[in-house]
């Protein structure tokens, strides 16, 4: 499967884009990973599948309470000890 979509930069281990299509792409990966059978530690697939599932969970919490909307900027990016940094790109 690929996954394409031009709204989206990536730099640096890290992907920037509207909150939308930041959903979409960390719900392709889930999927993707799951499907094709990525050979790596199963602990390391659960914690980056874990992982992944909280930014989601963090973005769709943020669009309920209306902290912000689909459209806002965000970078995602790899902690080196392990999980995520999000953070609000500057408009």
């Amino acid at each position: 499967m690929i996954y394409r979509n031009d709204n989206l930069k990536f730099e640096n281990e890290s992907v920037i884009g509207t909150i939308k299509d930041l959903m979409e792409y960390f719900r392709y990966e889930i999927a993707s990973q799951s499907m094709t059978g990525t050979e790596c530690d199963y602990e390391n697939y659960i914690d980056n599948v874990k992982n992944m599932i909280e930014v989601i969970e963090n973005f769709e919490e943020d669009l309920q309470n209306e902290i912000f909307n689909e459209n806002d900027v965000f970078k995602v990016s790899v902690h080196s000890m392990g999980g995520f940094i999000i953070e609000k790109e500057s408009e």
